[in-house]
């Protein structure tokens, strides 16, 4: 009997979170030092596809901007500790984000969402967008990515 995609997809995902032995370990000084910015960002479709983006700042400060689709509509101000950055940038590592190619798409598949990452460090900057035809590593740290912005302590931005 085969595994059904979806018990998969949070295997791979899992997989992908704990596995950071085997990966090189970055202390919480070094990601302090490298991260300088992320924003994660899911676009939407004629459906019901989510719409946000995540922007996270070296300090572990972070903004959500929920447009549609999602439980959080507005805006957030949030905060993730190092411990989460420095799980990030394992899994980051590890998926292996910095060889990724930058566009994963095909012009004529229309109404498709895209996911994009941008990471920058103090040395690089790499921006991966995945809208069709993404391997499915890069599908699983897209999913890993917005799992762990998950994680973040969020605050309704009031005026």
């Amino acid at each position: 009997m085969l595994a059904s995609p979806r018990i998969l997809l949070a295997f791979s995902i899992a997989l992908l979170l704990f596995s950071c032995k085997q990966s090189k370990e970055v202390s919480s000084a070094a990601v302090a030092e490298t991260l300088e910015y992320l924003s994660f960002q899911k676009t939407g479709c004629k459906g019901t596809c989510p719409v946000y983006k995540v922007e996270v700042w070296k300090d572990g400060t972070a903004r959500y901007e929920g447009e549609q689709y999602v439980d959080r509509v507005g805006l957030y101000d949030g905060r993730f500790s190092q411990e989460n950055l420095m799980e990030l940038m394992n899994s980051l590592s590890t998926a292996g984000f910095w060889e990724m190619d930058t566009l994963y798409d095909d012009p004529m598949i229309m109404d498709v969402p895209a996911a994009t990452l941008l990471v920058k460090t103090s040395g690089k900057s790499h921006k991966v967008k995945a809208r069709f035809g993404e391997p499915e590593t890069v599908r699983n740290l897209m999913s890993a990515v917005e799992a762990w912005s998950k994680k973040g302590r969020w605050a309704e931005v009031t005026d």
